[in-house]
């Protein structure tokens, strides 16, 4: 359900969040690992993790220059 609820919110899972992997999962989830630059595998791997994590913390806002 975690894979599909991350899917869903980049947009690329339009099913329902129901624990349930599906071949269309695995398609769904190699398309985002595609879009995140790692090695579409369709399986959570440890650089699937990080680039996941790395797109979700913000952007450091620039410094103002004085």
């Amino acid at each position: 359900a975690a894979v599909q609820q991350t899917l869903k919110l980049a947009g690329h899972w339009p099913g329902a969040v129901d624990g349930e992997w599906t071949p269309e999962l695995t398609e769904a989830l190699k398309a985002y690992q595609t879009e995140l630059g790692v090695k579409p595998t369709g399986t959570v791997d440890a650089a699937t993790i990080a680039a996941v994590e790395k797109k979700a913390q913000p952007t450091p806002s620039p410094e103002p220059s004085n």
